[in-house]
């Protein structure tokens, strides 16, 4: 059971780091195309805990005209 409980909490670490990665990488080109984001820009991204949801954001981040074309 040690070493289940072992690789699930493993799995839940690593599915963590990964969303704060798509965090900060859909931050980064939002700073980069559109200048530094707003407190509560950032507060948004940090509160999506969907995966799919980050990367589909990422993608149109890379296109967008504006930061509003997001949705956020």
């Amino acid at each position: 059971i040690g070493r289940q409980e072992g690789r699930q909490e493993g799995r839940q670490e690593g599915l963590q780091e990964g969303r704060q990665a798509l965090r900060d990488v859909l931050l980064d080109i939002l700073t980069t195309r559109f200048g530094p984001a707003e407190t509560a820009l950032i507060a948004r991204v940090q509160t999506i805990e969907s995966i799919d949801e980050l990367r589909r954001l990422t993608h149109r981040a890379l296109t967008a005209l504006s930061i509003d074309d997001l949705g956020l």
